[in-house]
């Protein structure tokens, strides 16, 4: 299929047409910017949905090759389709969600792999493109368990009174929580890669990849350390805003032997920062592997207030269509 391929009476396909600007308002991992950081093969995507009338660029779906089959996304926490508020058609999601499924039947793609955000977002929404995609053919390949919390002015009142004591005994104790820029970057992540080396893990991006998500969204990118009283860096926190009223906590680790769970800092000073931008929604993150819950980290979410919500894989096999 070319670009500039009609799906219905108002809106078209185009395929690594838009320029950075088009998409900027759109969430970080919908955006051309974010696209151009991650794609590597010839046959990644950036997909954009346009208005015929005026040429506006109404949503987007980024489409990786993962070899034989391709992905939604290749890189980010979800994919799937997004449209903006007033585009929201479920017929839009239909045409859309279908022409990108013979698009992947027609470049000899095995199967589709679609991760939607957390259900949390935009009930509304993610549960009508659900429903398109099992009409559509697609399963649940996968259903993990977020965490996120409503930012209010009850957001600490909400949390167990073990991690309000924790967070009285780090300001007693001399810890400060601060924030660092692109400069101080390097430090946070060695922290990070600290704490998940002590777990026999590894993070899943690379420090110059994350660098340059910084460079590349230095508005939505955040860092945030906790020193103890010595300056020794102790913990350490990435996040981004991920759209307007949702702030995503991608990272965040403490260094061993650190009873004071320093963490509830950065928590703290997140949740401060979403009071004071009027955001609505502290995501977490997930909380289960392939669906198996991780019970420490579920009640370390819980006890920061969180509830859950289902954030759902679904595929579809091209083989024998």
């Amino acid at each position: 299929m070319n670009c500039g391929k009609r799906i219905n009476e108002e809106y078209q396909i185009e395929i690594n047409q838009s320029d950075e600007e088009s998409t900027q308002e759109f969430p970080i991992f919908h955006q051309k910017r974010f696209f151009e950081i991650h794609a590597r093969e010839r046959l990644d995507k950036f997909i954009t949905i346009n208005r015929i009338s005026d040429g506006k660029a109404v949503g987007s779906f980024f489409l990786g090759d993962g070899g034989d089959s391709f992905l939604s996304p290749l890189r980010g926490s979800y994919g799937g389709l997004y449209l903006s508020s007033a585009s929201r058609d479920i017929s839009l999601i239909r045409d859309t969600l279908a022409w990108v499924a013979s698009f992947v039947q027609e470049n000899k793609g095995r199967k589709l792999t679609i991760t939607l955000p957390p259900m949390a977002y935009d009930e509304d929404f993610l549960s009508e493109q659900s429903n398109v995609l099992l009409g559509l053919g697609f399963k649940v390949a996968r259903c993990e368990i977020n965490y996120s919390s409503h930012v209010d002015a009850n957001f600490i009142q909400s949390w167990h009174h073990g991690n309000r004591k924790r967070l009285r005994q780090c300001v007693e104790d001399g810890f400060e929580c601060d924030s660092v820029n692109i400069d101080g970057l390097e430090e946070v992540y060695g922290v990070l890669a600290q704490n998940r080396a002590q777990r026999g893990r590894a993070l899943s991006m690379a420090y110059e990849n994350i660098k340059t998500m910084f460079e590349k969204f230095p508005t939505k990118m955040y860092a945030h350390r906790v020193k103890s009283k010595d300056g020794s860096v102790v913990a350490a926190s990435i996040s981004m805003r991920i759209e307007n009223g949702i702030h995503y906590v991608f990272y965040w680790g403490e260094v061993a032997a650190h009873n004071r769970s320093p963490v509830v800092m950065i928590a703290n000073e997140i949740f401060n920062l979403c009071m004071g931008d009027g955001c609505r929604i502290l995501d977490l993150g997930v909380s289960t592997l392939d669906g198996v819950p991780n019970l420490g980290l579920i009640r370390f979410k819980k006890n920061l207030g969180c509830k859950a919500s289902l954030k759902f894989t679904f595929s579809r096999d091209f083989l024998h269509a």
